[in-house]
């Protein structure tokens, strides 16, 4: 995690967003998770992540790296406090162990897993998005609160795979398995939910998304 002071100032500089309200609008979350983690110190990683993509900014400006490379210390945070305290708790949300990481602040690390994340799934930023997934319908495979990296370009079913998709307005994660006579199946991993098939030509051009490409969760 980043300060929480440091990082909403640079969100602030570097995107559209003006106040708290709208953060909790493009995160897709309530007005009081973002009073929590401003209360707690800390701006969650995976926020960071989904701002970048979203909004075509580097993560490394967000997370404060660039800055730190400019003038050749850290200065993440607005007070000396908040980067002992920074880099005394930081646990990150995802894996990373090389030697790239092994030494780096947590800072370095937040920004090399995002670019990770693009240059592993072949994907440029500009056709990247994040949806933050909303409910258990594709349990034990995806989780509520697990954010996903979406392959716009993928626009179409092409194969099959897990795809987001816009089912009557809301946008949700379906698993899509192209049959024999052009069916196509969209089914949930979680029995509770039920499974459907259509003829590919009857989907319409607006219901795909793209491609989920990545998935990443807390631990």
């Amino acid at each position: 995690m980043v300060p929480f002071n440091g990082a909403w100032t640079r969100v602030r500089q570097l995107t559209s967003l003006k106040n708290q309200a709208d953060l909790a609008t493009a995160l897709q979350i309530s007005p009081a998770s973002v009073s929590g983690a401003k209360k707690r110190g800390f701006f969650p990683l995976e926020w960071l992540l989904k701002l970048a993509l979203d909004h075509r900014v580097s993560l490394d400006s967000l997370v404060g790296l660039d800055y730190r490379q400019a003038n050749g210390r850290d200065n993440f945070s607005t007070s000396a406090a908040d980067s002992k305290n920074s880099r005394q708790s930081f646990v990150s949300p995802y894996a990373v162990d090389n030697k790239e990481t092994r030494s780096a602040t947590p800072h370095q690390t937040a920004a090399y897993m995002g670019q990770q994340i693009l240059a592993e799934s072949n994907l440029e930023a500009s056709a990247a998005k994040t949806h933050l997934v909303d409910d258990d319908s594709m349990e034990p495979t995806i989780f509520r609160n697990d954010l996903l990296v979406v392959d716009r370009h993928c626009a179409r079913i092409e194969g099959g795979g897990i795809y987001l998709l816009n089912v009557l307005g809301h946008q949700t994660v379906r698993r899509v398995e192209v049959m024999l006579n052009q069916e196509v199946r969209i089914s949930a991993d979680n029995p509770a939910y039920h499974s459907q098939c259509y003829n590919i030509n009857e989907i319409a051009d607006d219901v795909v998304v793209g491609k989920v490409l990545w998935r990443g969760h807390r631990i």
